[in-house]
């Protein structure tokens, strides 16, 4: 079942700049999409988007399962009361267990990366806010979303960038953001932006409520050539990469720990090259040990320390632990203070 999205008069006005602006928004080496802008930001109008209905299980919608519908909201989004929003409402209804689905879809843009080149660095984010709360307090029911980049020169094949997500009860803006892979998207290739909500729903009452997205932008960036400052590269994949050093376990043999690829690496691995110091800007202390891990795996390091400094660690209760991480085309530089666990 297809809904038209209600638009506003507004929108008319809005037509000349929304041809205007219709290729990617490039300054020097960056790019954002969907495009025009305003299908990103919802400003004045819907940019554009698309919305669809579907049901499942012993649906008759407004009869035995609640309605869902989608339009434009042209006030409230994250900017306030002069900026807008997509929102997907479902009905109040007593009926029977169903599956209710919206589908939102953005205009169709050619994916060019950073102003024409491959990206270093590639971010999604999403804002939503919903009024669920009385919809999740009765049993057996829950709301979700998915977003994913459909590529339609290969046949609507997609890329995930949020997977089933609890939508919860929040009255209030929340961003949600994702980091893929910068290889994970093919250059020239024309795509949509896929916004799925789904409400799952008992047998009871259901009160009704909505949910609202705003703010949708994929974000494609080129650093400096060769060129990866300390720390530097996408902040998540640092993170996570950090999260997965474990503490640091001394014996006569050295310092051996744990280290982890993130599942966010997909379809790459990670190139690591790992090393101890005991200051940030000291020298290194062991051995270089070079690891090529696959997404989600785990390795135990093992590193060699250097003639001298055996008795100085062994004196100390923190090391730090130097992780140089490559995955695809993204470079991170990780620091992280580990503790030692003596043998």
């Amino acid at each position: 079942m297809r809904s038209k999205i209600k638009r506003p008069a507004v929108l008319a006005l809005a037509g000349a700049a929304v041809i205007a602006l219709a290729a990617p928004q490039v300054a020097g080496a960056a790019s954002s999409y969907p495009t025009p802008p305003e299908a990103r930001s919802f400003g004045t109008s819907d940019g554009g988007w698309h919305a669809f209905t579907s049901f499942a299980g012993t649906c008759i919608p407004s009869v035995t399962c609640p309605t869902v519908t989608n339009d434009y909201a042209a006030n409230g989004g994250t900017g306030g009361q002069s900026d807008g929003y997509l929102r997907t409402t479902i009905g109040s209804l007593s009926g029977v267990a169903a599956t209710s689905r919206a589908i939102y879809q953005s205009p169709a843009f050619t994916y060019r990366g950073a102003g024409g080149q491959q990206p270093t660095d590639l971010s999604f984010g999403v804002a939503r806010r919903s009024s669920l709360g009385q919809l999740l307090a009765v049993g057996g029911n829950s709301a979700s979303y998915s977003v994913d980049l459909v590529d339609i020169t290969q046949g609507g094949s997609a890329t995930h960038l949020i997977h089933n997500q609890a939508i919860g009860a929040q009255n209030s803006w929340v961003a949600e953001s994702v980091s893929p892979t910068p290889g994970s998207l093919t250059m020239g290739d024309r795509y949509r932006v896929r916004i799925r909500s789904v409400f799952v729903t008992g047998v009871q009452v259901v009160p009704g409520g909505s949910v609202g997205y705003d703010d949708v932008v994929l974000r494609a960036k080129v650093k400096g050539h060769g060129h990866h400052p300390g720390g530097g590269g996408n902040p998540r994949l640092r993170h996570q990469v950090s999260r997965g050093i474990g503490v640091a376990h001394l014996t006569r043999h050295g310092l051996t720990f744990k280290a982890s690829c993130p599942g966010s690496a997909r379809p790459h691995k990670c190139a690591m090259k790992l090393s101890a110091r005991l200051s940030k800007n000291g020298p290194r202390i062991t051995n270089t040990r070079k690891a090529r891990l696959g997404a989600a795996k785990t390795r135990r390091i093992r590193l060699h320390l250097k003639h001298g400094y055996a008795k100085r660690v062994h004196h100390r209760k923190r090391i730090l632990i130097k992780a140089r991480v490559k995955v695809g085309q993204q470079h991170v530089n990780v620091i992280k203070s580990v503790r030692i666990v003596k043998h």
